[in-house]
Formats: structure tokens, sequence, C-alpha cells
């Protein structure tokens, strides 16, 4: 397989060409969802989109109030 067409398709799958090639295995994150997580997050797709881009703006709100909190607490 030409070198340049490993990039096109690593560009497109938004991967490296190492990984593409079975050379490097992709990073996967160690984290899982508990059981309340999976509910709440088949309960998510459920919604509808307007519903889900309230439910989104919710959360991010939460998560900028906690970062703006610890950032005050370390100054």
């Amino acid at each position: 397989m030409s070198v340049l067409i490993l990039v096109k398709l690593a560009r497109i799958f938004g991967t490296s060409v190492e990984e593409l090639a079975g050379l490097k295995m992709p990073i996967r994150p160690n984290r899982r969802l508990s059981p309340a997580g999976v509910r709440h997050a088949e309960c998510y797709a459920k919604l509808s989109r307007t519903e889900q881009r309230f439910v989104k703006k919710i959360i991010d709100t939460l998560l900028e109030r906690v970062a703006a909190q610890k950032s005050a607490a370390c100054t």
C-alpha cells in the first residue's frame, strides 16, 4: 500500500498511520461507566435533540462552576 494512501486514510479516520497499519495500538481510556451512568446515557439518547442540548448546557454550566471553584481554591 502506498504511503500516500495510508496518510489519506489516516486523515479520513482521524488516526495515525502507525495505528492504521497496526504498528501501534490506539490508547483507550480505562474508564467505564457505572450502571447508573449507563442508565443515564441511555435516557439521554432517548431525548429529543432540543432536550439533549438543554441537558448538555446544564452539564457544561456545572462543570464550569466546579472548575471555577477549583481554580479559586488554588489561588
